[in-house]
């Protein structure tokens, strides 16, 4: 027998040998994996409810100048077109307060142009009674009749002051506010600034002069009037009526120094009727230019 056979007989041998020692298993005792009521086989799967993230992968590689351009505009086109849309919207904002203030000194404007004509009627009615009262100390106050008369006239005409009669209120906003900047539109905001101009020279040194002259002719008529005649006034409310109406005093230098006064306070009053003129027409101006740029019909 060659010596490959003997070895493996011997390795067969010994095999067979060491299976009949091992002794069987106990099968009662062992529990499979497959028993059904394992606690292994009731613990949830782990597996089955595992959520896979997939990551991006990223190209950390170095960046173009192409690439770091155009973030760059992307971030420049962002802020620009968020300034630009700011800007717009403040615009938009300012316009509707120029229409506003523009509507509401149209408003004024009218106003004051249906004021001015009724002013400039009544303080006419003004200069003519003041005249009649310089013409009837001129004829001399002699009758009963010219006393009365004198009397009437002077109530009713001496002593009225002149009142300022333009609505500012819109103006004063736009001047006095800084809101003046809102009107775009230059030739109407120079219009608005030369008719306030006019209105403040009128009201702030014509009509006190006037009326300080006013002041001055009702003061030299103080020694000419008797007390009695105010309560004789129905008006009065003391009345006392009384059949004659008399001077307390017929000195003809009182009653000529009263007809100066009257006559340089009428001429106050003829300078306030050409200056309201004046100013009427430029408010019919102003308003016939906003009805234009605005297209306020």
């Amino acid at each position: 027998m060659s010596e490959q056979n003997k070895i493996d007989n011997r390795s067969a041998h010994t095999g067979d040998k060491s299976n009949t020692n091992l002794p069987a298993p106990e099968t009662d005792n062992v529990q499979t994996a497959t028993n059904p009521e394992s606690p292994i086989d009731n613990l949830p799967s782990q597996t089955k409810n595992m959520e896979v993230h997939h990551h991006a992968h990223h190209d950390h590689g170095k960046k173009t100048w192409k690439k770091y351009f155009w973030e760059f505009f992307m971030l420049f086109l962002a802020v620009f077109c968020g300034s630009v849309a700011e800007l717009q919207l403040e615009h938009y904002i300012e316009y509707k307060r120029e229409i506003g203030y523009i509507k509401s000194l149209a408003n004024d404007l009218k106003g004051d142009i249906s004021l001015v004509e009724r002013r400039i009627s009544y303080t006419r009615k003004v200069v003519r009674g003041k005249d009649s009262l310089v013409q009837l100390i001129n004829r001399g106050i002699t009758t009963s009749n010219q006393v009365d008369t004198f009397y009437a006239l002077h109530k009713r005409w001496v002593g009225i002051n002149r009142l300022p009669l333009f609505s500012k209120a819109t103006i004063t906003q736009l001047l006095n506010a800084g809101y003046l900047r809102l009107i775009q539109k230059r030739n109407v905001a120079d219009s608005i600034t030369l008719y306030a101009s006019r209105i403040d020279y009128l009201e702030k040194q014509l009509l006190p002069q006037f009326n300080y002259y006013n002041e001055k002719t009702l003061d030299a008529s103080e020694s000419l009037i008797d007390t009695k005649y105010f309560r004789s006034l129905p008006e009065s409310e003391n009345y006392e009526p009384t059949t004659t109406n008399v001077l307390a005093n017929n000195d003809t230098r009182l009653l000529k120094a009263f007809a100066f006064r009257l006559e340089i306070d009428k001429e106050g009053d003829i300078v306030t009727i050409s200056t309201i003129d004046r100013i009427g027409k430029r408010a019919k101006n102003l308003l016939a230019l906003l009805e234009k740029e605005y297209d306020l019909k």
